[in-house]
């Protein structure tokens, strides 16, 4: 077993993380045929004048983000609004019906503001009004509302990525790594040679 001091794995630890900032929130290939999937922070001009280079290389998944914000905007509704828990029924069926845009192929979503927007907004909407009403009727909006969550998220999963266009890519049949990785494994072996370094220092500086 090779030892490494406390201090060098820590500092290994804090590399790694930001060796991966850029595209561990992207959950796309970072390519032209998933541009219109992932949100490239540069692209924002406040980040790009005033934030750090680490933080204007940083991709997020686009859907993630409009469901990051449906569900806030339904926390601020339901926390102002204080609905009844018949409201709150009322926006988890929506949000279930709703939901079912999700479990169908990109090509025929209309947008992202149906299939995340708007039922993330309806559950948490549903969630914060029944948590706030102290009700048995709200805590029942509460149960129903994580339920339709907590389904449509393994629906979703059980769905499996949308690989089409990986598939209708130029790039599909060859031999090369695919030039959506590009940057991630350049930055990967980047890493790997830094950390292998700073591994060898440490032992050769051990008594």
């Amino acid at each position: 077993m090779t030892f490494v001091p406390p201090s060098v794995a820590q500092k290994i630890d804090r590399l790694a993380y930001q060796v991966h900032l850029f595209h561990r929130y992207a959950h796309h290939p970072l390519c032209e045929e998933y541009a219109g999937e992932v949100v490239h922070l540069d692209d924002i001009p406040l980040i790009r004048r005033f934030g750090s280079r680490t933080l204007r290389r940083i991709r997020l998944c686009r859907g993630c983000v409009i469901a990051g914000l449906g569900l806030s905007g339904g926390f601020v509704l339901g926390a102002i609004a204080s609905p009844t828990y018949q409201a709150g029924l009322a926006a988890t069926v929506f949000a279930a019906l709703v939901s079912t845009l999700s479990l169908v192929p990109r090509e025929q979503r209309k947008s992202k503001l149906e299939s995340r927007l708007l039922p993330a907004a309806a559950l948490s909407f549903a969630i914060t009004g029944g948590l706030l009403g102290r009700s048995l009727g709200s805590l029942l909006s509460v149960v129903a509302a994580v339920a339709v969550l907590v389904l449509f998220r393994f629906l979703y999963s059980r769905r499996g990525p949308d690989r089409r266009a990986c598939t209708s890519c130029a790039e599909h049949n060859h031999k090369r790594a695919c030039r959506g990785f590009t940057d991630i494994v350049a930055r990967e072996r980047a890493f790997e040679r830094y950390a292998l370094r700073i591994m060898d220092a440490a032992r050769g500086a051990r008594p």
